[in-house]
């Protein structure tokens, strides 16, 4: 009887936490892009997400978070239209079983929607963590970030086209590498004064941050080569792994001075 009442203790101990469990924390968003583009009177966003799973199982359902001012919602796995069910609170179900989304393994989906062009911000809300994100409205880059925990809320103010114009960001983001590269090496030819140098050539803020942004265009523009199928996915893993570490060093470092400053 004992032994008998020793098993039953031991397998709720067993089988009750994997119940308890999250099944939210149990996934990852890998990659996260968000392309928002004026069209007309109206504003198009394409959601791409690639999530992977950890668990032995096989996963029955998703949650995605949708804003509710969103029209003509399409969800798309592979190029076949899912259906959403709503939760309320802009949460959303949906029903993945027959994808096989298990341990190790990635499914890759896209949502579609419009938004009246007079809408100021965008906000989303995943509720896995997510390990890479960007926003992009009308070809730039309005947001990037790395390591989001579950539920995290971002919320973006989107301004016109017109008031950040895209050749004149690139002009300014040119100009400026230019202009580091012909100073680092007029003082390295120079060959004097090697502590001036040395405070010339260290990493400003400035320096970070330009470095920063050109990364996240770079990891941007390899993630589209690669859905495009342009290069092979051993090539897209080490160049997004290397541009990726880059790209948090950067973070760091300006959060670092950023903190030496308050």
């Amino acid at each position: 009887m004992k032994k008998l009442f020793i098993i039953i203790l031991l397998a709720i101990f067993t089988i009750f936490p994997q119940c308890m469990a999250n099944p939210e924390e149990s996934l990852t968003i890998k990659e996260y892009n968000i392309e928002i583009t004026t069209q007309n009177e109206r504003i198009y966003i394409v959601e791409n997400i690639n999530i992977e799973g950890h668990s032995n199982n096989i996963y029955n359902e998703i949650f995605i978070w949708i804003n509710g001012d969103a029209e003509d919602i399409k969800i798309t796995f592979y190029g076949d239209v899912i259906d959403a069910i709503p939760l309320g609170d802009n949460k959303y179900s949906i029903n993945i079983s027959s994808f096989n989304l298990s341990q190790n393994s990635t499914i890759n989906f896209d949502i579609t929607y419009f938004f009246d062009k007079t809408i100021n911000e965008f906000r989303q809300i995943s509720f896995y963590n997510i390990e890479a994100f960007f926003i992009e409205f009308d070809d730039e880059i309005i947001f990037n970030g790395f390591d989001l925990s579950a539920n995290s809320n971002i919320l973006i103010t989107l301004y016109k086209p017109s008031e950040a114009p895209i050749n004149s960001y690139l002009f300014v983001t040119i100009f400026l590498i230019i202009l580091m590269v012909l100073m680092s090496t007029y003082y390295m030819f120079r060959k004097q004064k090697y502590s001036k140098i040395k405070n010339i050539s260290s990493e400003t803020k400035e320096l970070l941050s330009t470095k920063k942004l050109l990364l996240m265009s770079i990891l941007k523009q390899l993630e589209k080569e690669y859905r495009s199928k342009k290069i092979s996915d051993d090539t897209y893993n080490k160049l997004r792994d290397y541009y990726k570490q880059e790209a948090v060093d950067s973070m760091k470092k300006l959060e670092e001075m950023d903190s030496e400053i308050i």
